[in-house]
Order: C-alpha cells, then structure tokens, then sequence
C-alpha cells in the first residue's frame, strides 16, 4: 500500500495472501491511498494529477450508489453530457441498492437551495428516515454546502476530477482494442507489436470505477438511531449552531491547509477525538464501521486483482480516493489483515 496523501508521510506495505499477493512468485496488487479534504481545490489537484501519473487499472472512491450523482453531474462548461448515464465503467461493489435513482439536486447545489426544500427532498429520497434524522442529514449538508460555496468547489469534485481521467482511460483503451480487433479482422495486423503498438499494447489498460462506501441511508439510519434522547437533541443543536455561526473563508483555508499540508499538525486526529467525546456512537457509525467496510471492499477488490495479476502475469494497480479522516483506519486495517489478523467485519 502506498499512501501519497499531503498529511502523512509515504507508507509501503507489501501484502500477503490476505491482500492479492502471489506467494512464490511475489505478484501483488499496489494500492495507491490518497486522503482528501472534501471541499479542497487542491484535493481536486491531487485527485487529478494521481489517476494521470499512475494510471490504474481501478480507481476505488468513497461513494455508494446512492451518491453516484456527484460523478454524474454535468459541469458549467458543458462539455458532452456522457451519452450513457451510468457508464460500463462505474461498478458498485457494495450491495447493490439501487433504491433511488440520484438526480443532479441530491448532492450537489445543495446552497442554492432552502433547508425547507432540502429537508423536504431529503424525506422524499429516503422514507425511512425519521424526520428529525432527516433534519440532521439536512443541517449537515447545508453546512458543507455552504463551506464548499465559500471555496468555490463543489463537493466531493476530487470524486469528479478522477472519474473524468479514468473515464477518458477507458475510452481510449476500448478505442485501442477496437481498433486491434480490426486490423486483425481484416489481417492488418503485423503479429504481435504492431507500429500503433509501440509496447502501448502492454501498457494501456482500462480503468474500472468501484463505489467503495456503505450506502449513505443505511450510515445516516445507524448513526442516529445510535443516539440517546439527550444525544439527539445535542447533535441538532450543534449542527444548527454550526449552520449559524460559520467561519470565514480565511479559517477555512487555514484549517484544510492544516489538516492536508503540514505533516505536524495534529488537526484531524484532534477533530475526530473531539467527535468521539462528545458523540461517542456517531463516530463509530460514521467514521470507523465505514473505515472497516472500505477497507474490505479495497481489499476485495485488490483480491480479484491479485487473481488476475497470477494468470498473465501483469501487475494491477488500485488508486483509492477517500476523505482524510478515513486514511489511518483502512491503513491500520490493511496493516492487521496483512499480518493475518483480517479486518473486523470482513
């Protein structure tokens, strides 16, 4: 595992057989691990710069099928709106609950619209919430809308910035092998290198989208229902306070800077010991049952990958894009698993 994320230093771990590594031959598969602000410029940047350098054979974000809009939604540019609206390329490795068909409202413009329209919407999309539930979730994404606002990014756009490279990936690798396929139709074909191929053949290689999340109704559903009367009332209190008194862009940057840039700052681990404090049950529903199914879905996939390296010999590489706050757990976890130990729910 290799962790490029800005907050941490490098991290390199060699798998065993619990993580897609062949024993005799050492094939493995690499994992690329990039921690991300979520309404960053620069994590967009990052996101960005990461799938174009490396190339993976899966990019592995932090979404579910119930968010998969925030891939989807059309940019102000306008370039082509993508002719399929839920390309070959994005696989949902979670359970596949496709309860509601995300439209562009859901997680996107989220400030553009009124906590009445959103707390509205938010009852229609997902009628098993309670309504104070749907009220928190709401506040929630108000404050993280209005953050995103404040910095000029959408949020989640580093979800996006890599979803477009690995789209453009595997188009230009169906196109590739399409046009193989031709000439050797047509017996075009030079046997074998070809002068198209120029070792691009052993080298080009699609790029598949893995949802790698829980799905978001079932995390907000645990979280609240984890609370006490007291806690409940607590945590809308909190979010409602937030809602009104926010920081200034300034704060902001600073803070994010913080967190993703300086490796001393102890910002993020201090932020989610306050969380633990204050609500002990909502991060564990939110931050580490989530680190535990991420980390089992990563290491599903780098599995299956692993299988595949030991039939053709090829190696495959996993970029995994997932909020910061999300990074020393799954690395833990794939740690513990490596040694033999396995995370806990898989």
């Amino acid at each position: 595992l290799q962790q490029p994320s800005r907050q941490a230093p490098d991290v390199t771990l060699t798998p065993n057989t619990n993580t897609a590594e062949e024993e005799e031959d050492d094939i493995y598969c690499q994992v690329y691990l990039l921690g991300t602000a979520h309404v960053s410029k620069d994590s967009c940047a990052d996101a960005k710069r990461l799938m174009e350098c490396i190339k993976p054979d899966v990019l592995f974000v932090e979404l579910c099928n119930q968010r998969i809009a925030l891939l989807l939604e059309d940019d102000d540019e306008d370039d082509d709106p993508p002719p399929d609206t839920t390309p070959a390329t994005a696989t949902a490795t979670a359970n596949d609950d496709t309860t509601t068909t995300p439209t562009k409202e859901d997680d996107t413009h989220t400030n553009h619209q009124s906590v009445r329209q959103m707390y509205q919407h938010a009852l229609q999309s997902n009628p098993n919430l309670s309504k104070t539930a749907a009220l928190s979730s709401v506040l929630l994404s108000k404050i993280q809308g209005d953050y995103a606002s404040k910095l000029g990014v959408s949020i989640g756009g580093e979800f996006k910035e890599a979803y477009k490279v690995a789209t453009a990936q595997q188009s230009d690798f169906d196109e590739y092998v399409r046009k193989i396929r031709w000439e050797r139709m047509y017996g075009l074909d030079s046997g074998g290198g070809g002068s198209e191929g120029d070792g691009g053949g052993e080298d080009r290689n699609g790029c598949t989208v893995v949802l790698g999340d829980r799905p978001v109704q079932l995390t907000l559903s645990r979280a609240y229902e984890s609370l006490s009367l007291l806690g409940r009332i607590k945590l809308i209190l909190g979010l409602l306070y937030s809602c009104l008194r926010q920081p200034d862009i300034t704060e902001l940057k600073e803070w994010i800077d913080q967190i993703m840039n300086d490796p001393n700052s102890d910002v993020l681990t201090k932020s989610i010991e306050d969380l633990s404090r204050h609500f002990p049950t909502i991060k564990e529903t939110i931050i580490t049952e989530r680190d535990i199914y991420m980390t089992c879905k990563l290491l599903q996939t780098a599995r299956i990958l692993g299988e595949a390296t030991m039939e053709d010999g090829k190696p495959r590489v996993i970029v995994a894009i997932v909020g910061a706050g999300h990074c020393p757990g799954i690395v833990e976890r794939i740690r513990r698993g490596g040694k033999g130990g396995g995370p806990a729910g898989g």
